[in-house]
Formats: C-alpha cells, structure tokens, sequence
C-alpha cells in the first residue's frame, strides 16, 4: 500500500463525507453515512532523521435490508408439488422458498403422506425458516488506525515501522450470508529501502471476533424447537384433520403449519433472543438430535483465526547496464498459519471426540517465490521528428513452486482499486 512520506507531507488534515441511503422509507427509515478521517505527520528532530505518522479514520451506515420474498420453488417444480398446482407459490405453498428467508431450503424438506382423493398422498413441506432481516442487524461500522515511525540513519536510506488495525462489523454473502461482529485485523511491517534497494517483512494476524453464519443458526433454531420428525408428525396429523373436514388443500396446510409451529419463538421476543444468543455463541454447527455428542441446541459461530508471515526483498540492478536496461529482481517468502477451530478447519489428528473443539496442530502453507524482470528501451526517430520508446520486456515468473516453469511474455502494468479492512488506507490522506 502506497502512503503519503511523514518526511515530504507534515501536518494535520482531516475530512469528513456524509451521504444519505433508504430515501424510499422501504424496510428502513433514511439513513446517514457518515465517514470521518484524521491523519498527523510531523518531523520530530531538526536534522530530519527521525518522522511519525498516525491516522485513524470511523465508518459508519445502515446496509441494504434483504427482504426479497420471491418464491424460489413454487408448487410447478418437481422440488415441490407439480401435481397439485392450486398450491400456487408464496405463502399457500407447503414448499416456499423465500428468497430471503433461511430455514426454507431442500435440506429442510420434510415429507407429508396423508389420505387424499381417495388414495395416499405425499406433499414436499418446508420448515417456515426466519426473514433474514430477523437474524441479523443492518448496521455496518468499520474503524481503522495506523501509526508509524520513520527513520533515516543514513542519506537516501529509510527505515519505517507500522502497525495498523481494522475492526468490522457488518454482513457480507459467501455460500450463506455471514454477520461479522468485532472481527479484527491487525498488521505490524518492518521496511528498510533506498533508491535501489526495498527489504519489506510483515505480519498479519486475523479474528473473525463473535461473527455467525446465517443458515447453520437458523436450522439449529429449528430442530431445538422440533426436531423435523415431531414437527412433521403434528403437521401430518393437523393436514389429515383439516382435509377430512372439508376444507379446501390450501387452506388444511396452512392450519397444518400454524399447528407444527406453535411454540417456536417468534422475533421480537425474549425467547428467541436468548436461543439465538446460545447458537451463535457455539462453534459446533452440529445438532444433537442428528449427531450424537452434540450440543443440545447446535451452533452457528464463525471462529477464524489465522496469521500471515511474509518476507520480500526488490533490488533494482539497472545500474549494471548503465540504465540502458531496466533490470529488476525480486523474492519472497510467505507462510500462512490457520489455527484449526473445531469446524471449518480441523485438525484430524486428533481424538474423535475432540476434532469439533478449538485448537490442535496449526494448519501451514508456505510459498517461496523469485522474480527477474528485464526492459529493454529502443529508441527510433518516427515521422514527426519525436523519439518514440519501445520498451521489450522479459520477465521470469515469481513462483517457484514445483513444477518449475518459465516463460516470455509481455507485460501490461495496471493499477486495480482494492479494499482491505486494515487501518491506514484513507483516500487523500495517507
């Protein structure tokens, strides 16, 4: 990451961007953006030798509500109930979907037989699942600092050290959507350069803090609810009575699903508060009901914690062809540490029994890289008199990785925008 030099910018600045979002009042009332930045630079010693740097900047906003209620399996798909299309889709359907709400999907699918039309019938029924927008805030918060310090022992030579931090609390789509909640970032790096030389080593150390996954934690609040066989037992049991009463297939179902939902927590209640507490704050995604040894009430809780370690040393060697070719060679070591938590990384060396606890023998990957990058400047007097530069490139891959490989190519250089959650990138200020 490219920042401005404490020795070259010196001083306070500061900004402040507002910005407004939920104009059309729709699932949430309009709401501020707000993001604010302060850096400070300053030159600590008359001989200009020695320079800190500090930012911190806060963001701060309210996200999209995902709300969509589009039935993803209406009655007409074989997931569902083709052969009885005056289910129709949404709410009358035994096999909603909804878009946005979890609790819903194909593995929550519980099979219903009961008389009807004068033979045995099999309907396709969901569990009814929680709106998305029940499960998780919309809140999104991001604060970032960064402070270094700069010295200069020698002309032309630079030593810095920086640390930097970013915590995150937001949510964010992978296969599911996650909620990050105090998920932290922190990154300490050692540079020394010069006109020629760049030596770069750092450290990253990463912490999803009290962060959750959506769908583990709602199929966890189902089955501590009712397992699928006694909740799919009082719906058979309620859809049976409904259809030998006469009423309409629409309308037995759904008394059969008010009946296999009575006692469910609903949002808003303490009791649902307390249960959700309870899976979230659990790292074993297991329920009891299905595995035996789980937790009573399963969990949904996403503990990743991670360090990165990496080495780089750059040397520009154009000085050796007298600036006629621009020779640039590179290295790199870089080694990840993932610490198993029990779930989604696990150390299978471990007893049975154990492989579901945090902890164990860390998992590592390490990377050994090199590069050479050759340019090579012709130069030709074109038509207009000017001198046009050609610039041949060779470049050696970074990677030595077996199997080795190498190649020619040219190389177009691009800057593309990123965004990482680690203090010290403030657009305009750093």
């Amino acid at each position: 990451m490219r920042s401005k030099n404490p020795f070259l910018t010196q001083g306070l600045s500061f900004y402040q961007r507002v910005g407004v979002n939920h104009v059309d009042n729709i699932d949430h009332d309009a709401a501020l953006m707000t993001e604010t930045a302060l850096r400070f630079a300053k030159v600590l010693d008359k001989n200009e030798k020695l320079a800190v740097k500090l930012n911190v900047s806060y963001f701060q906003g309210i996200d999209w509500v995902s709300s969509a209620a589009v039935d993803q399996n209406a009655s007409n798909r074989a997931s569902a109930n083709p052969a009885f299309p005056e289910l129709g889709s949404g709410e009358s359907n035994p096999a909603y979907d909804a878009w946005n709400r979890y609790g819903d999907e194909r593995n929550n699918n519980v099979a219903v037989a009961v008389n009807y039309l004068g033979k045995r019938q099999t309907f396709n029924v969901r569990r009814t699942g929680y709106w998305e927008k029940d499960l998780t805030e919309p809140q999104v918060s991001n604060l970032k600092f960064s402070g270094g310090l700069f010295y200069r022992p020698f002309k032309d030579w630079e030593l810095s050290y920086n640390y930097r931090y970013g915590s995150m609390d937001g949510t964010f789509q992978r296969g599911n959507k996650i909620r990050l909640n105090n998920a932290v970032v922190q990154n300490h790096s050692l540079e020394l350069k010069n006109k020629r030389l760049t030596a770069r080593v750092y450290f990253t150390d990463e912490n999803t803090g009290d962060s959750y996954n959506l769908k583990p934690l709602v199929d966890n609040f189902e089955l501590t609810t009712k397992t699928n066989n006694d909740w799919g037992s009082l719906y058979q049991t309620t859809l049976q009575t409904g259809i030998d009463q006469g009423k309409s297939l629409t309308e037995a179902h759904l008394a059969a699903r008010a009946s296999a939902d009575q006692g469910r927590p609903e949002p808003g209640t303490q009791a649902f508060q307390d249960l959700k507490n309870t899976i979230i704050g659990i790292n074993n995604w297991d329920h009891a009901s299905l595995i035996a040894g789980a937790p009573a009430t399963g969990g949904a809780a996403l503990w990743q914690r991670s360090h990165l370690y990496h080495g780089e040393l750059q040397y520009d060697a154009s000085h050796w062809f007298k600036e006629k070719v621009s020779l640039l060679l590179g290295t790199d070591l870089r080694v990840n540490v993932v610490i198993p938590d029990g779930n989604n990384f696990v150390d299978f060396s471990r007893a049975l029994q154990d492989r579901t606890l945090p902890g164990g023998d860390n998992v590592r990957y390490s990377k050994v890289g090199a590069f050479a990058q050759a340019t090579v400047v012709v130069r030709r007097k074109v038509q207009t008199g000017c001198i046009d530069s050609l610039r041949p490139q060779l470049r050696l891959p970074r990677a030595l990785e077996p199997p080795f490989s190498g190649g020619v190519f040219s190389e177009r250089k691009m800057e593309l925008p990123h965004f990482l959650p680690v203090g010290g990138s403030f657009p305009g200020l750093v």
